[in-house]
């Protein structure tokens, strides 16, 4: 159901409106999240079509307050 919501939005703004992405899953996870390979495809070539991907690593800015910088545990800039 989410999944087709998801692509049914992304196909209505494909070659219309920009579109802004945030996830902590990496494109080649989607057809895990989201539950059927044809829809997740779509929806990376839809998105992926003339865009630029921007890859940030490190701490999480929203846990920034929770540990301090040299310590490990979540979130400590081990990368993906």
């Amino acid at each position: 159901m989410g999944a087709d919501l998801i692509s049914r939005l992304v196909s209505r703004r494909y070659g219309k409106r920009s579109t802004m992405v945030t996830t902590n899953v990496g494109i080649g996870a989607w057809t895990d999240v989201l539950g059927d390979a044809a829809v997740a495809s779509a929806m990376a070539d839809r998105l992926c079509h003339h865009c630029h991907v921007l890859r940030m690593t490190g701490r999480p800015h929203r846990i920034k307050d929770l540990l301090p910088e040299g310590r490990g545990g979540a979130g400590s800039g081990g990368g993906d």
